[in-house]
């Protein structure tokens, strides 16, 4: 699969000693200074960005208090700039950085000067939850609210033509299914209409044949590292692959890849070492990332089927997600079981951590934050945490906190953006 690096550079060349057309004084000459201006960091905060000649790269780190001044061999350099993101036990807040000019020329006793400007990605810092009966179908909850158990409003409620479960791209797009009427396709949100409440309308819709059944179609969203988004359509038991060059504008798609007789794919994720993993139904199955690349009816690589400590049936999967140490957490209707990734092999399995809440009714989904703490939805307008401490054991477990909100129908499908550090997740920007 094709790997994605994440950084921007816009078109332009920084002020300095002139066009290349212009640079015969910059062939022979020695040394010069760029004067680098970072704007837009919170105090703190130091920029990621950097000049590059050849296998030579020079970092900029420095921050929006003074400019950052670099001396430097003459010649032409590329200009690089990636996502700053600041530490919160929840989840990150999200800066984007722009740079003004793709390439620079230094030349002795010349200075050069370089913009470098970061902006809030909106849809950072917050928990994103799908909602089947608010008045809104999208809703997100910044992370300053999320700390104690409290009644809150959202920090924002959209409506969207299709809704969560989605999953966010690397720049903070949302992705969800729309299954009106069984004419099944995916549209994408832009990050940037992310700022005020109301109705959205998507920037890129994809349809597909594939996508189409009846109200059970689309059901589960995952991207892969290289920015491929597959989907499980319950509908018809497959799991499709539409390709990162497929998603970049609206069109009628077929997928570049299909696995079939996938019963019930309710919920799909990806492991540290890009194998794909599905809640089939019942059971936890995955597929070898060597075998992702081509379409396939053959039987999954690995097929799991969780047992109570009673020895009866974990039954309906409703949720998967990796931890940073690449072991599991399913949600089999209610009840959160703990597999550690050397158990992750075909067989019956009695997870030896196995939580349950007084939740009203079977939670859809769970995500994990940047402590490690599970969240899940708690029913009625609530949703709720299990701290990283209470994961340690099983039982029945009352959550540290709880949420309610009139902005919340019935929560489901929660999502960070950006994910927790350290998991195997596409939207999971590097500290």
């Amino acid at each position: 699969m094709k790997q994605v690096a994440l950084f921007f550079v816009v078109s332009g060349l920084a002020s300095g000693c002139g066009s290349k057309s212009d640079s015969s004084a910059c062939k022979t000459a020695s040394t010069g200074v760029v004067q680098v201006d970072i704007v837009g960091l919170p105090e703190g905060a130091n920029a990621k960005a950097w000049l590059s000649k050849g296998s030579s790269v020079y970092p900029i780190t420095g921050n929006s208090d003074k400019p950052q001044l670099l001396q430097l061999d003459s010649g032409e350099y590329t200009v690089g700039v990636s996502t700053v993101t600041i530490s919160d036990p929840i989840v990150r807040l999200a800066y984007a950085g722009t740079v003004s000019a793709s390439s620079l020329e230094v030349c002795d006793g010349t200075d050069a000067s370089l913009n470098v400007s970061y902006n809030i990605i909106p849809s950072s810092h917050r928990l994103w939850w799908g909602d089947t009966m608010g008045s809104s179908n999208t809703v997100a909850f910044d992370a300053e609210s999320l700390r104690v158990s409290a009644d809150v409003s959202a920090s924002l409620a959209i409506q969207t033509a299709g809704t969560l479960p989605g999953a966010f791209d690397i720049l903070g797009n949302l992705w969800v299914v729309d299954s009106a009427a069984g004419v099944g396709s995916l549209k994408r949100y832009s990050v940037y209409t992310f700022a005020a409440d109301g109705m959205k309308s998507p920037d890129i819709v994809i349809t597909s044949s594939e996508l189409s059944g009846d109200v059970a179609g689309a059901a589960s969203l995952a991207f892969d590292s290289s920015g491929n988004l597959w989907v499980g359509v319950v509908s018809t038991g497959k799991v499709v692959e539409f390709d990162v060059s497929h998603l970049g504008a609206s069109g009628d798609v077929t997928p570049d890849v299909e696995i079939t007789n996938v019963p019930s794919p309710n919920a799909l994720a990806f492991d540290a070492t890009h194998d794909l993993w599905v809640g089939a139904g019942d059971n936890v199955i995955a597929y070898n990332v060597a075998r992702l690349s081509a379409s396939t009816a053959d039987p999954a690589d690995i097929s799991l089927s969780g047992l109570t400590s009673g020895a009866g049936a974990l039954s309906n999967v409703l949720g998967l997600a990796f931890t940073s140490t690449q072991d599991l957490w399913v949600n089999w209707n209610g009840t959160f079981a703990f597999i550690e990734s050397d158990e992750l092999k075909s067989g019956a399995l009695t997870p030896a951590i196995q939580i349950t809440t007084d939740a009203p009714s079977p939670p859809q989904g769970l995500v994990l934050d940047e402590s490690g703490a599970l969240w899940f939805p708690y029913g009625g307008g609530k949703f709720a945490k299990l701290s990283k401490t209470q994961l340690g054991e099983s039982g029945t477990v009352s959550p540290t906190v709880i949420i309610s909100s009139s902005d919340i129908g019935e929560a489901n499908s929660p999502a960070f953006f950006p994910a927790a550090a350290g998991l195997p997740l596409y939207s999971s920007l590097p500290l």
